[in-house]
C-alpha cells in the first residue's frame, strides 16, 4: 500500500514539474519592419509573437492609390501571419497607369471607364491629374476581384452594371468632401441670393462680379461672363454664366445618380453605405445580392434607415429590406403608406410579412423573387389590399386581382377564385412548391412575369376569357406547355400575348384549332410561330 502512495506521489510531482515546464517556456518574439515607397523606415513592431495575426497599417501617399504590403512578392492587403522578422514594403499604384478614363476639360472633370491594378481593398481616388473624379462608366469594375470599394463624394454618376459579376466584393462605401464643377446660367436674383446667404466667404479674389473668381468655400467658384441688361415691363434683367463649386453646391441635379443595374450579381456584397446627396434610390439599381444585409445613409435628408429597413423620411414609404437581413418575420410599420417596386426582391429569409391598413398602395414586383416567403398578411380597413389565407389581393378600379402568392406557400394545387378579373405582375413568381394551378373562367388578363422562375409548374392553360398576356410571362420557369383556349371564331379576338423569349426555355403553346393560322401569322405571335401547335395534339 505504501509503494503504491508513493508511486501516485511520483506521478503527481512529474505532472506538476511538466506544467511548470510548459507554462515558464519562452515564446519566441520577433519584430516587422515597414518600409516606405522610398525604401525608409516607417514603422517598427517590436516582440511579435510567432503565430499570431496582425492587423496591417493603412499608408497614404498623395496621388498614389495604397494597394498592400509586399513580402517575397505577395502582397498583403490586411492581415499577416508572422512567422519571423522580416520586412514589408508598401505597394502604390500610379493612377494615371491603372485607371482607363478621360477629362471634360472645360468642367474640370474626370469620367473612369475601368481600373486594371492589383488592389483588393481599392478605394477610388477622388482626383486624377489633379482633377476630380465625377463619374464612374458602365461595365467599368465588372468582374474584378475586389474586396471592398471605397468611392469619393467626388462622384455624381454611376452606370449600369458599373460593378457588376464580383465574387468576392463584401462592401462598398463612400467617403471624403464632396467636389466637382458645374456650369450654369443663373438669374440675378438668384445670383445676389447665393452671393447674400454666403457673405463670408463669397469674396472676390479676382476680376469683378461680371467675370471673376471666388475665394474658396463660395457654392459660386467662378462668374464667366454676364449679358447685357435687359429691361422688359420696366424689369430689368440680368443673366450670369457661372461655375459652381459641388462642394459646397448642393443642387438636386448635382446629387447622386445611380443608373438601373448599378450593381448587380454580387454574390458576397454584405454592406452598402451611402452618402448624405442621394436623393432617388432604389432596389431598380441592383438585382442578384443575396448576401445584402446592411443598408446605410450618412445624414441623408431624402431617406432613413430603421432596423435595418431603408424608409424615405417620416417611413412614409417602405423603399427597401435588404436580401439577407436577418428575421423570419416582419412588421411594416404603421406610418407606413407605401411599399415601393421591389422592395422586398430577392429576400432569403422572410417567411411572414404582416402589413397594417396604413398602407395605401403596394408597387408592382414589391415581393419579386423572394425564396422563404410563406405568407403576407394584409390588414384591411379602407385600402385596397386583403390577404385569404396569406395570399394577397388588389381591389382596384379594374376589378378583383390577385396581387401575390407566396412563392414558399405549401399549397401543391391552387384554383384561383372565381371572380378575380386579372392576374397582377409577379404574382406567382419564384413559387416554390405549386405544381398545379386552374385558372378562373372570367380571368381578362395576366401581368408581366406572372409566371416567372417557377419552379414545380408544368402546364399553364389559359382560360378562353383572357384577352392579354404580359410581357415575360413564363421568363425562366418551369412551365413546358401553355394551352391557350381562346377562338377567334368564338369570341372575336384571339388571346393577344407580349415578348415570349424566343429559346430553348419557351414553352409549346397550343391553341384552338380553327384558330391556329391566325395565331401564326398574327404579329405577336410571328416569331415563335414554330412552338405553336393546334389544339388536338395535346389532346391527342
Amino acid at each position: 500500500m505504501k509503494k503504491f502512495s508513493y508511486f501516485i506521489f511520483l506521478m503527481i510531482l512529474l505532472i506538476g514539474c511538466s506544467n511548470t515546464s510548459t507554462s515558464t517556456k519562452t515564446k519566441e518574439l520577433v519584430d516587422l519592419t515597414f518600409l516606405n515607397e522610398s525604401e525608409e523606415v516607417i514603422q517598427v513592431m517590436e516582440d511579435i509573437e510567432v503565430g499570431s495575426t496582425i492587423s496591417l497599417p493603412e499608408y497614404n501617399a498623395e496621388n498614389y492609390i495604397f494597394v498592400g504590403w509586399e513580402q517575397a512578392e505577395e502582397i498583403y492587403y490586411k492581415e499577416y501571419l508572422v512567422e519571423e522578422s522580416t520586412t514589408l514594403s508598401v505597394v502604390l499604384e500610379d493612377p494615371t497607369l491603372v485607371f482607363d478614363y478621360t477629362f471634360d476639360n472645360e468642367m474640370l472633370n474626370a469620367f473612369i471607364f475601368s481600373y486594371t491594378g492589383q488592389a483588393k481593398y481599392l478605394t477610388i481616388p477622388r482626383y486624377i491629374e489633379g482633377i476630380p473624379v465625377t463619374s464612374l462608366g458602365h461595365n467599368a469594375f465588372r468582374e474584378l476581384d475586389l474586396v471592398e470599394v471605397q468611392i469619393p463624394n467626388t462622384v455624381q454618376y454611376i452606370g449600369q452594371m458599373t460593378f457588376s459579376y464580383m465574387p468576392n466584393l463584401e462592401k462598398i462605401s463612400f467617403y471624403g468632401n464632396y467636389g466637382g464643377y458645374a456650369k450654369e446660367i443663373i438669374s440675378h436674383d438668384k445670383y445676389q441670393q447665393i452671393l447674400s446667404e454666403n457673405s463670408d466667404v463669397c469674396n472676390l479674389t479676382k476680376g469683378t462680379l461680371a467675370q471673376g473668381k471666388f475665394e474658396y468655400g463660395c457654392p459660386i467658384s467662378e462668374t464667366l461672363s454676364s449679358t447685357e441688361p435687359v429691361s422688359v415691363n420696366n424689369q430689368v434683367y440680368i443673366s450670369y454664366v457661372v461655375i459652381f463649386d459641388l462642394e459646397f453646391y448642393e443642387e438636386f441635379e448635382y446629387n447622386l445618380k445611380l443608373q438601373h443595374l448599378s450593381l448587380f450579381n454580387l454574390p458576397n456584397l454584405k454592406t452598402i453605405e451611402l452618402n448624405a446627396r442621394v436623393q432617388h434610390f432604389g432596389p431598380a439599381f441592383f438585382e442578384e445580392l443575396p448576401s445584402l444585409q446592411t443598408l446605410k445613409v450618412d445624414d441623408n435628408p431624402y431617406f432613413e434607415v430603421v432596423d435595418g429597413v431603408l424608409f424615405t423620411k417620416g417611413l412614409e414609404t417602405l423603399v427597401y429590406y435588404p436580401a439577407d437581413k436577418k428575421g423570419s418575420s416582419y412588421d411594416v410599420p404603421e406610418t407606413t403608406k407605401f411599399i415601393y417596386f421591389l422592395a422586398f426582391r430577392e429576400n432569403q429569409n422572410l417567411e411572414i410579412i404582416n402589413i397594417p391598413s396604413s398602407v395605401e398602395k403596394i408597387e408592382s414586383d414589391a415581393f419579386y423573387k423572394m425564396e422563404r416567403i410563406e405568407e403576407i398578411n394584409v390588414t384591411r380597413d379602407e385600402n385596397q389590399y386583403f390577404s385569404i389565407n396569406g395570399i394577397v389581393f388588389e381591389d382596384s378600379v379594374f376589378g378583383l386581382g390577385l396581387f401575390y402568392f407566396p412563392a414558399n406557400n405549401p399549397n401543391v394545387s391552387y384554383t384561383v377564385p372565381k371572380d378575380v378579373y386579372y392576374i397582377g405582375g409577379s404574382a406567382f413568381n419564384n413559387s416554390k412548391n405549386l405544381e398545379e394551378l386552374i385558372l378562373n373562367n372570367g380571368l381578362s388578363s395576366i401581368g408581366s412575369l406572372a409566371f416567372s422562375y417557377t419552379n414545380k409548374l408544368s402546364i399553364l392553360s389559359i382560360p378562353a376569357s383572357v384577352e392579354w398576356i404580359s410581357h415575360g410571362v413564363v421568363y425562366r420557369s418551369s412551365i413546358e406547355t401553355m394551352i391557350i383556349n381562346r377562338s377567334y371564331y368564338v369570341h372575336g379576338s384571339i388571346t393577344n400575348i407580349s415578348s415570349l423569349t424566343v429559346s430553348t426555355e419557351t414553352p409549346r403553346i397550343f391553341v384552338p384549332d380553327d384558330s391556329l393560322s391566325i395565331y401564326k401569322e398574327d404579329k405577336l405571335y410571328s416569331y415563335i410561330e414554330q412552338f405553336i401547335k393546334p389544339l388536338s395534339e395535346y389532346q391527342s
